[in-house]
């Protein structure tokens, strides 16, 4: 644990860090430094806990695990943990961080804020969720749609040893290794600005650490992995259909009423959709994440992943040896924005056409959204629009 002096010492260079900021940023940085600080203050080492008497013997398993899960990220993917996930913080919470997303409306491209040392990202994050919803109320006050995402853990990119959280913990072996993996690999390679790359980058590397945990064990629960994932690449193939629909009815010369219309009737097709493969689809898992879709929440889920083809396909190259894939990715990041962008596309639809998908996902279809069946009420609304012009 922290002395109270490193506490100190740490807030002041936390405070130096973000003194370059206005002062209409003070207040959250205030409350970022001052979470960071608490989170830290609160760990307390593994083998502490382990020692503890009256710790809860399945508590004891999971922090057993996680310690094994780091050995084999190491070993197996060529990543350095080092110090980072040796503590354990307890939180009286189901996230760590609430992570807030905004769109203008009649839009799905997310807001960017810029902070000091990682660069500009489409998302601002609040230890507490009062203070995430104070935040969105400003934000939807001013016409802009929002999204309020609960995270159960962060990386510190390395400059801090983050701890272990009781907020994922109890995971299932596979989700818990891909974190862990996810994480980690944030200090291997991270790009200031481009949270599409590091996101979708951390993905695949986990995705590909958890395959790789469950091929040694119990088959039953990498076939149970591997329907966990299938069902959301095909969620989330539905979904980027949606976000297509979305941008096409946004950049047509309609007024925002009759663009408003075309949107609802566009999410309502895509629920439709939804319940009629619901099953194939998770089988209610994605419920309350259909039910509470909006643009900014479509936006969210194209900057993390939308890239991870990409990454398969460099894998691929690579001939799936981690020391290779590493130094190909990190080629990319030599590259400015567009070209880097332009480049993972490619690599994305080479993937995709030489057959490769997700755990081998389908393309789930909605026929609504993917053919032009709101067409007519959008020329209908266009006319309305136009009649009302005349006449007023």
């Amino acid at each position: 644990m922290l002395s109270k002096p490193c506490v100190v010492s740490l807030g002041i260079v936390l405070l130096a860090c973000f003194g370059l900021v206005g002062c209409n940023q003070v207040g959250y940085y205030q409350q970022a430094i001052g979470g960071q600080v608490r989170l830290l203050a609160a760990r307390q080492p593994i083998a502490r806990v382990m020692a503890d008497t009256d710790v809860d013997a399945k508590l004891r398993g999971r922090l057993q695990t996680a310690q094994r899960m780091l050995s084999f990220i190491q070993a197996e993917l060529h990543l350095q943990p080092e110090q980072r996930y040796r503590t354990y913080v307890a939180l009286d919470r189901s996230a760590v961080v609430y992570n807030l997303v905004a769109t203008p409306n009649l839009s799905v491209e997310p807001q960017q804020w810029c902070y000091p040392i990682v660069g500009c990202a489409p998302y601002r994050g609040y230890f507490r969720a009062a203070a995430a919803v104070r935040a969105s109320e400003r934000l939807q006050d001013q016409g802009l749609t929002t999204s309020i995402g609960e995270v159960p853990a962060y990386s510190t990119l390395g400059w801090f040893d983050d701890p272990l959280l009781s907020t994922f913990i109890f995971w299932p072996d596979a989700e818990l290794v891909a974190l862990l993996a996810h994480e980690v690999s944030h200090s291997k390679l991270w790009v200031n600005s481009d949270v599409a790359f590091n996101e979708a980058f951390a993905s695949f590397v986990g995705s590909q650490a958890a395959v790789l945990w469950l091929q040694r064990r119990e088959q039953s629960e990498l076939v149970a992995y591997q329907a966990r994932q299938r069902a959301w690449v095909e969620l989330r193939g539905l979904l980027l259909q949606l976000r297509a629909r979305l941008q096409t009815i946004y950049a047509r010369p309609l007024s925002d009423v009759a663009k408003l219309a075309q949107q609802e009737q566009a999410y309502a097709a895509l629920r439709s959709c939804y319940q009629a493969q619901r099953v194939q689809l998770g089988g209610g898992r994605y419920d309350g994440y259909v039910a509470k879709l909006n643009n900014a929440l479509l936006a969210a889920l194209a900057t993390y992943d939308n890239f991870r083809p990409a990454f398969a396909q460099l894998f691929r190259q690579a001939q799936q040896r981690w020391p290779e894939f590493y130094v190909a990715a990190d080629k990319l990041k030599t590259l400015d924005i567009e070209a880097r962008h332009k480049q993972l596309q490619q690599l994305a639809e080479e993937y995709v056409a030489s057959g490769g998908n997700d755990d081998h996902a389908e393309q789930v279809q909605c026929q609504a959204l993917a053919h032009h069946s709101l067409d007519v009420e959008s020329s209908s609304a266009v006319n309305n629009d136009v009649g009302r012009g005349r006449h007023g």
